[in-house]
């Protein structure tokens, strides 16, 4: 079998976040079951085609910046052709594709492919959380895109019944009977406990540093916990990119200084963007785990630290319920409450043997829910019953 998966952000070069991390995972382990895996991804230097992995690797560049109308339609253009030329050298059987930003638009037209629609967040549901816009030529005609994509194509996977009973909201002409839930595969090869510190003084946020991810949230309530654990050392770490400029116009390190009190400053620190596959170490060297988004579908940064044992603190409106059970493997509460975010990370703090026993249980939900070959196998299922379905009616 022939997986074409086509997504911008694929490792290392365009590797921006969940949905990278996702297509990296999956590609991997339909290899090892004996699967073609080709990938159609992005590239901010040139055209590219190579193998890694096993897995061919064709990186279509952006000639002209994708957040313009011009920009948007000539990527999806070379799309479209990037996969008529594949098919007619290598029969593609199926394709993959993110909701997100609609790809695969252009391809609509042709389509003598079957296509499955994998959602990770759209755009729609992600600018409502974050409170921003694309430019304006733009926001519409992506809501637009995702729309008739998830409308057109196949089939409709989604890795949490949280996202999945969100869609009737946010769409009201998918159909929500067509999205099965498959949950995402865990990286259990490069996350997993390594000389954890449960006396460490680091409290850690992990993920893209904008509103969605409920970092002002947490801003909040880093002075409680400062104040009643009376500890002039702890840190709260931040690992994510902090050059975005937001609707005010600053930086969002900028908006992260000027909305807490100068004198907890020496108790934040930044560290920008770290590579994925360094991330182990700063799991590892860290007492707790901070997931505070408004909404998230599946994050993989819980995921992760969980393999390493990290206890975490988790908002409740996130795919982290399907993952975890409140005060057995993890800690949820309300993602606007910074009340109960900082009296569960005094609790957490106070209490190491408490700490660990959460982080060894939540590793454990992890291995048995999300290994990578269950999933692996469930997915092709699900191809091979969309190639047969979409053959019948030809």
């Amino acid at each position: 079998m022939h997986i074409c998966f086509v997504g911008f952000e694929y490792p290392t070069e365009t590797g921006y976040g969940g949905i990278a991390t996702y297509q990296k995972l999956m590609a991997d382990s339909l290899i090892k079951k004996g699967c073609k895996v080709t990938i159609i991804a992005g590239s901010k230097m040139n055209n590219q085609e190579y193998y890694e992995d096993g897995i061919h690797i064709y990186r279509l560049k952006i000639e002209t910046n994708q957040e313009t109308l011009t920009g948007f339609k000539k990527y999806r253009k070379n799309v479209k052709n990037k996969i008529i030329e594949i098919d007619n050298k290598e029969h593609i059987n199926v394709i993959e594709t993110p909701e997100f930003s609609g790809e695969i638009i252009d391809y609509l037209s042709t389509h003598n492919i079957p296509i499955i629609i994998k959602l990770h967040t759209s755009y729609k549901i992600w600018a409502n959380f974050n409170k921003i816009k694309l430019p304006k030529e733009l926001h519409q005609i992506v809501i637009q895109t995702e729309n008739l994509c998830m409308r057109k194509s196949d089939k409709i996977i989604c890795c949490t019944n949280l996202l999945k009973n969100l869609m009737t909201k946010y769409y009201s002409k998918v159909n929500n009977e067509m999205i099965e839930v498959i949950p995402n595969p865990a990286d259990i090869t490069n996350f997993y406990p390594r000389n954890r510190k449960y006396d460490s003084k680091i409290i850690l946020y992990c993920g893209s540093l904008e509103r969605r991810k409920g970092i002002y949230v947490l801003l909040k309530a880093i002075p409680i916990v400062v104040e009643t654990l009376k500890d002039e050392n702890i840190i709260f770490r931040f690992i994510g990119k902090y050059t975005n400029i937001e609707k005010n116009g600053r930086t969002t390190k900028e908006n992260i200084m000027k909305s807490i009190n100068k004198k907890y400053h020496k108790n934040i620190e930044l560290l920008g963007h770290i590579e994925n596959k360094k991330l182990n170490k700063y799991y590892n060297d860290a007492r707790i785990g901070v997931v505070p988004s408004l909404f998230d579908n599946l994050p993989y940064v819980a995921m992760e630290q969980l393999l390493t044992e990290l206890p975490i603190i988790a908002s409740n409106n996130t795919g982290i319920i399907e993952m975890i059970e409140h005060k057995k493997s993890g800690i949820l509460y309300n993602p606007t409450d910074y009340n109960a975010l900082a009296k569960y990370i005094i609790e957490l703090y106070n209490n190491p043997e408490y700490a660990k026993k959460l982080g060894k249980k939540g590793r454990e939900e992890i291995l048995n829910k999300f290994a990578p070959d269950i999933i692996a196998e469930k997915m092709i299922n699900i191809y091979k019953g969309v190639i047969d379905e979409f053959e019948q009616r030809q």
